[in-house]
């Protein structure tokens, strides 16, 4: 896989501090820890329209709510596992980009 630029690094990170809500740049502790399940959470009840058989599962009542929240939280697991190996490269390219900036910075300090 090739590198990408410092440019495209840095607006990555951007993008994803923004998803985070800012969680990123403070490294809020609560923030970090619950985002997983949310964002598992919106691609499962997202993906309930795209695919047929887990719309037919949202059909099934009870039983098949229980699936479609195993299926969430099974998402909850692949994005807490992933999450900690994007997230230090991420902060250094924000780190780099930031102090090559000089005070000017794309989210106001809190």
């Amino acid at each position: 896989m090739p590198r990408l630029s410092a440019a495209s690094q840095a607006a990555f990170s951007a993008f994803f501090n923004m998803f985070s809500g800012g969680a990123v740049q403070r490294m809020a502790i609560f923030a970090l820890g619950i985002m997983p399940y949310i964002s598992a959470s919106i691609i499962v009840q997202l993906m309930t329209s795209v695919v047929p058989a887990l719309e037919n599962l949202k059909k099934e009542g009870e039983q098949g709510r229980k699936i479609i929240n195993q299926y969430t939280r099974y998402g909850t697991v692949i994005l807490g596992a992933l999450r900690p190996m994007a997230l230090p490269p991420a902060l250094k390219v924000a780190r780099a980009s930031s102090s090559s900036r000089a005070g000017s910075s794309v989210f106001p300090p809190f």
